[in-house]
């Protein structure tokens, strides 16, 4: 088995990406004021940003198949948003599969959560299944792995979310570039 599933949240916060972005816009300015005897120097450091569209963080929730991402540096918020990457640059992660608890027929809403090792089981288990459908091997003789993000019980009952989502990255960690679809390794 080519190393450990790993888990998050599909249950986005819109806040948690609102903090994450502004903590970014923070620290990318910054200015600093001196007294030396009378005399006062001010010292600003210039930012340069770079407008890519597909760099954007946005919540775990509005990530899509085929969409490639990476990881927020915060690990405290990676269960909630992500960093997008153009799937052609270098990225960490590439959707393959978006699943619903329960296959075709989902609980309803109100009902009640199954728990987060039968919720986890069953969308770790969904992503294997499609995973050589995707990558053209079997998942334990592969170079990729699968991450699996699925409801949260808050989200479950909130918003009757049920949905799983499935991603590929390198066994290594490493960042790859293009699509995995097809790669046979």
């Amino acid at each position: 088995m080519p190393g450990v599933l790993f888990s998050g949240s599909v249950a986005a916060s819109a806040r948690v990406v609102a903090v994450v972005a502004a903590a970014a816009a923070l620290a990318a300015t910054t200015a600093c004021t001196s007294s030396d005897e009378g005399a006062t120097t001010t010292t600003t450091r210039a930012t340069t940003t770079t407008s890519i569209p597909q760099s954007a963080v946005v919540s775990i929730a509005a990530v899509k198949v085929a969409e490639c991402f990476d990881p927020v540096p915060a690990p405290d918020q990676q269960p909630f948003a992500v960093v997008m990457r153009p799937c052609d640059d270098r990225h960490i992660y590439e959707v393959y599969a978006e699943k619903q608890f329960g296959g075709d027929e989902p609980p309803p809403a109100g009902a009640a959560y199954p728990g987060s090792l039968a919720v986890s089981n069953a969308a770790e288990a969904a992503c294997i299944e499609d995973f050589p459908a995707f990558i053209g091997v079997a998942w334990e003789a592969s170079t990729f792995d699968v991450q699996a993000w699925w409801p949260s019980e808050r989200s479950w009952a909130d918003a009757t979310d049920r949905r799983i989502l499935c991603a590929v990255y390198q066994v290594t960690g490493s960042a790859t570039r293009g699509t995995a679809r097809g790669r046979n390794e």
